[in-house]
This record gives structure tokens, C-alpha cells and sequence, in this order.
């Protein structure tokens, strides 16, 4: 029996205790296969035939080994694999897409498209007018000068690749189409290389009485827009940036349009959009700041819906309307003339009830400021 005994260690216990000690010691090594990993994306892409700055892409690979090496030294295994990867990211989409999603510039270059082309419009009883691109200006305007029931586009680029605007005639609608995105959604990136040298200029000159669908979809840039004498038979506004002056003109049109403007940011600055003789006026800022002066409003009941998250906007309305106003907001200020309106406040004008003209104002404020000034 004892020399059975005899065949047991003594020191039972130490294999355990090295065996902890090495599985404390042990930290996974994420530097090194995400490196790997990101080294075969790159040479992937540069198979594809995607342009890629050796120059630059191997001396921050070297930096980001060193500082995972750094880091693992310190940090769980898990933390070193979440900051390389951030950093192998960032690599890749600063040096590897950002060239690939650059613009393509040459010499500024001018044409026309349209001039005078009485024969699109012949017959026609609406005119739409879509106007999408991340940069540039867009001018809109009547021109007596062109022949009647004719129109004119110009457009002034150094981009290479845009494309022609599409000009097409189905039913008793002419559509002209200008819509740029370049490489998909990447162009919102705002480090996208050449950008600020980039330039695109489209003019609409108009001789025509026809109604207009006007639909604006821009990133940043700027909108000049007169559509004095032309009837709005709809309008949709979109700035992620920017700014717009819109003139409506003096002229009343018959129709009763649906009107939204959509802000993220930017400035807006419209006058005598009452003419238009709105039926739905729709105005929603994210930020930024708004003027709509409603002159010439028409005979009738018109609804305005105000959705404001931070920023301003100043509604002015003529003295002769009659308009309720109720306010829904979380904080903000909300001001007519000299009073200021609270959360849930609702307030008619002496003549609302007999006005012929009525305005049906809804304001609704995460934060920011609404104004409501009388015309003079």
C-alpha cells in the first residue's frame, strides 16, 4: 500500500496552477489576420480595376500594425480587434473609395438643349420639370424673348461624366429631366476629392402659360427660381443644403397646387407664394432658416403645416386674411406680432369666420423659432 503512495507526486497541485497561469497569459491576436483580411479586400479592388495609392495605403498599414502591437500589450483581445478594424476602415475608405468616387473634370463647356423647340410642347398641358444633383445651381425663369409655347435649357459643366438631360413627351405631359448622382450615394461623402472644383449650372428658360410640376432635389448648392406668369400645378422642394429664392410673381393662378418644402439644412427665402393659389402648403425644417411671404393669396381655405426640429421660420401672411393658429411644440418660441403662443394654444383671428380668404396654420416645434408677421 505505501508504495503505492510512494508513486504520487508530491507537488499535485503545480501543473494546475502553470496550466492557470498560461491561460491568463493568452490574448487572441486580432492585428494580423485583419490586416490580412484588409490587404485582400485592397488587392481585390485593385483587380477590379479600382485606382489605389500604394504610396499612401502602405505606410499607415505599417503605423496601424505598430499600434495594434501597442495596444494588445494592454488591452483585451477584443478591444485591439475593434480599434484595428475601425482603423483598417478608415484606411480603406479614405485611400481605396474616395479616389475611385472622385469626379471627373476637364475644360467648362456650355450647350443647349431645346432652344425654342416649339414642337415638344405642341399639344401639351403640363410641363414636369425634375431637377436632382449634389452641387451646383439651378435657374428657372420666363422668357419672352423665345418663341411662344417654347422653352430653352443651358446647362454650364467641367464634370465629364454628367449626363444629358432627358427631354421626352408622353401623353399631353413634356417631362424634362436633370438628375446627377454621381457613383450612387457616395457623393454625400464631403472629403470626395476635386469637389469644390467642381461646377454645374442648368438653366430653364420658359415662354409658356402651362402649368408646371417643379420638383427640386438638392445636396447643397443653390436654386434661383421665377415663376411669375406660370401657373404651379405642384411643387416639391428638397435641400439637404443650400439655398433658395423662389419668386411666385404677382400672377394668381386658378389652380389649387400642393406645395412641400423639405429642409435638412440650408436658407430659403420665397416671396408671393400665396399666388400660387395653394391648396396644401407643407413646410418642414430640420435646421436652417426659412422666409415664406403668402402675398397673394386667394379666395378660399388653404391649410399651412409647419414642422420645425431646430432653426427658424418666418410666416408672413396680409393683413385682410382671416387664420387660426394652433401651436404643438416641445420647446421653442412661438411669436404673432406682438404675443407670444404656448404649447396647445389655439388662436382665430377677429375675422376668421367671415374672411373669404382663410389660413389654417398648424405649428409643430421640437425647438427653434416660428415668427407670424402681418404684412404691411
Amino acid at each position: 500500500m505505501n508504495e503505492d503512495f510512494k508513486d504520487i507526486p508530491e507537488s499535485t497541485g503545480q501543473p494546475e496552477r502553470t496550466q492557470k497561469k498560461n491561460t491568463q497569459g493568452h490574448r487572441p491576436d486580432y492585428v494580423f489576420p485583419l490586416i490580412l483580411i484588409a490587404l485582400g479586400v485592397i488587392f481585390l479592388l485593385s483587380e477590379l480595376g479600382m485606382s489605389i495609392n500604394w504610396s499612401i495605403v502602405w505606410p499607415i498599414f505599417l503605423i496601424i500594425i505598430g499600434v495594434g502591437m501597442i495596444i494588445s500589450k494592454r488591452a483585451s483581445g477584443a478591444w485591439v480587434g475593434l480599434v484595428i478594424f475601425i482603423l483598417i476602415l478608415t484606411v480603406i475608405f479614405t485611400f481605396v473609395f474616395a479616389p475611385v468616387f472622385s469626379l471627373r473634370l476637364g475644360e467648362t463647356v456650355t450647350y443647349t438643349d431645346g432652344p425654342g423647340d416649339k414642337s415638344m410642347l405642341e399639344g401639351a398641358r403640363r410641363i414636369n420639370f425634375n431637377y436632382g444633383a449634389p452641387l451646383g445651381k439651378i435657374e428657372i425663369k420666363p422668357d419672352t424673348s423665345l418663341e411662344k409655347n417654347s422653352f430653352k435649357l443651358t446647362t454650364t459643366t467641367n464634370i465629364e461624366d454628367l449626363p444629358p438631360p432627358s427631354i421626352s413627351r408622353f401623353g399631353d405631359t413634356l417631362s424634362i429631366d436633370c438628375n446627377y448622382s454621381p457613383q450612387g450615394f457616395w457623393f454625400s461623402i464631403p472629403w470626395l476629392p476635386n469637389w469644390k472644383e467642381a461646377r454645374l449650372e442648368r438653366n430653364l428658360h420658359l415662354n409658356t402659360s402651362l402649368p408646371l410640376n417643379l420638383r427640386l432635389n438638392m445636396t447643397s448648392g443653390n436654386a434661383v427660381v421665377n415663376t411669375s406668369g406660370i401657373p404651379i400645378e405642384e411643387a416639391r422642394i428638397k435641400f439637404t443644403s443650400g439655398d433658395l429664392f423662389w419668386d411666385a410673381g404677382k400672377t394668381a393662378s386658378t389652380l389649387t397646387p400642393g406645395i412641400i418644402f423639405e429642409f435638412t439644412s440650408g436658407t430659403a427665402n420665397v416671396n408671393n407664394l400665396g399666388s400660387t393659389n395653394f391648396g396644401d402648403l407643407k413646410i418642414n425644417f430640420t435646421s436652417g432658416q426659412g422666409k415664406f411671404d403668402l402675398s397673394g393669396i386667394s379666395t378660399g381655405f388653404h391649410p399651412v403645416s409647419v414642422g420645425l426640429t431646430s432653426g427658424a421660420v418666418d410666416l408672413v401672411i396680409p393683413k385682410n386674411v382671416g387664420y387660426r393658429v394652433q401651436v404643438e411644440k416641445t420647446s421653442g418660441s412661438v411669436s404673432l406680432g406682438n404675443r407670444t403662443l404656448q404649447d396647445g394654444e389655439r388662436l382665430e383671428s377677429e375675422n376668421f369666420n367671415t374672411a373669404q380668404t382663410k389660413l389654417d396654420i398648424f405649428l409643430k416645434l421640437t425647438s427653434g423659432n416660428v415668427t407670424i408677421r402681418l404684412a404691411d
